[in-house]
């Protein structure tokens, strides 16, 4: 009884954790996997004695009929060997049931085997631990989705559902806050001036196979079917699995985003000005390899194991990276980011996705442009300094990484309220 106590306290814990979510419309939902997640807890003994079964276990499929009415089966699925895609979540959404002709996503199989012609190389063996994790499975590249929206991009709606603007956020299952900051605030879906019509998406891989990786995942996909934004596909999100992100996401826009004119990119902690955005986006022809953001020319690999961004020599031996866009964010074209696809098979897989991105410019011959309203180093790079904090600085920038949810809340009510006084132009974007 007391073992059961404890652990009620633990899902109790994990529920207040979720309670910022009291304003928005998850809320009903969220209580609802919270406490179902606490009866899974008082039963976790049981559940890991079910999934480490012999190499088979049942998962549940979400499908999505034509009358709307969502219906569950079950089926059983071989548990996957690959620690970076375990077998997907319970849920799974993809509404391309009624699109006819229109394309499917065509990977399956979830599993990957390391590269056993490694294990003997020297080189190999003298790496990191996780980065021999990484090197020994960098080929395997494209995974199965959870969630899929096809439509997004209106492939076979006609012109006037296909967005001017597609917005794509990097997220991670735990970051539900950030998410839904962002649908209040800036990646608001509608038209925007002129009629352009802009979109929105999220990219998560899975959250961790613990217990409170599985409620995320159950609050993922109850998220989904509120919102219908989220690509989730079946490998381990981590960092350096980011560029798995990049990879999937420009074979997905390839496959179902024929016509989208820009999309903006960035991670689910930064402030953007839409309409700074839109307006600059104006004077840009949508047929152009426009890629713009806050460009770093002379970025250097990093030697020192203890640095999140260590690179070891035998990874990348150069001493500069090529130019490439500090990953707060940044706006690219349509025609190139299909571009992007077809390049991005001739580079391997690199730890550092924002210098990842950058190869795969480099194969293309771009040279990514720096636009000084991009702040993905805060305003000033001194996070100290008052000017990180001015709105008025805000209101004349296109990108500011990094705020948190409580902060862009503020900062967005604040930008728009109609008593803010900006006397002068504090800066040219």
């Amino acid at each position: 009884m007391v073992v059961h106590m404890n652990k009620v306290k633990t899902g109790l814990t994990l529920l207040r954790r979720y309670a910022v979510f009291v304003s928005s419309p998850l809320v009903v939902v969220t209580l609802f996997v919270m406490l179902s997640g606490t009866l899974l807890l008082l039963n976790i003994q049981t559940h890991r004695q079910l999934v480490n079964a012999p190499l088979r276990r049942q998962v549940l499929e979400w499908r999505r009929p034509s009358d709307g009415e969502a219906t569950v089966k079950s089926r059983e699925s071989d548990a996957a060997i690959f620690r970076w895609a375990p077998i997907g979540p319970a849920h799974k959404s993809d509404d391309s049931g009624e699109l006819g002709s229109s394309p499917k996503w065509d990977v399956e199989d979830a599993t990957c085997e390391p590269n056993a012609n490694l294990t003997e190389l020297r080189w190999f063996k003298a790496l990191p631990e996780h980065f021999r994790h990484f090197v020994a499975h960098r080929h395997c590249r494209y995974f199965p989705m959870i969630h899929n929206h096809p439509k997004t991009c209106g492939v076979l709606d006609g012109a006037k559902s296909v967005p001017y603007l597609l917005l794509v956020m990097k997220s991670t299952p735990a970051q539900a806050e950030r998410r839904d900051a962002i649908r209040r605030t800036w990646g608001r879906e509608g038209l925007a001036s002129g009629g352009r019509k802009i979109k929105r998406l999220f990219l998560l891989g899975l959250p961790p196979d613990t217990p409170e990786g599985i409620l995320q995942q159950k609050l993922v996909n109850y998220e989904d079917r509120v919102y219908g934004d989220i690509l989730q596909w079946s490998f381990h999100d981590s960092f350096f699995n980011l560029t798995l992100k990049e990879l999937n996401f420009l074979k997905w826009f390839h496959m179902f985003c024929p016509r989208v004119s820009f999309v903006f990119k960035g991670d689910d902690d930064v402030f953007v000005n839409t309409a700074n955005v839109i307006e600059y986006l104006a004077l840009i022809r949508p047929g152009s390899d426009l890629f713009a953001g806050d460009v770093i020319e002379d970025g250097m690999p990093i030697r020192n194991v203890e640095s999140k961004y260590y690179i070891p020599p035998p990874i990348f031996r150069p001493a500069r990276y090529p130019p490439y866009a500090g990953g707060g964010g940044f706006l690219m074209s349509g025609v190139l980011t299909r571009r992007l696809h077809a390049a991005a098979k001739l580079v391997d897989n690199f730890p550092i996705d924002d210098v990842w991105l950058g190869m795969v410019l480099r194969r293309l011959n771009v040279i990514p442009l720096h636009h000084p309203g991009f702040r993905t180093f805060g305003i000033v790079r001194r996070r100290e300094t008052p000017m990180n904090k001015d709105p008025c600085f805000y209101r004349g920038l296109l990108l500011v990484h990094k705020l948190m949810p409580p902060e862009l809340l503020s900062m967005w009510e604040t930008i728009h309220n109609p008593a803010l006084r900006c006397y002068k132009s504090r800066l040219q974007v």
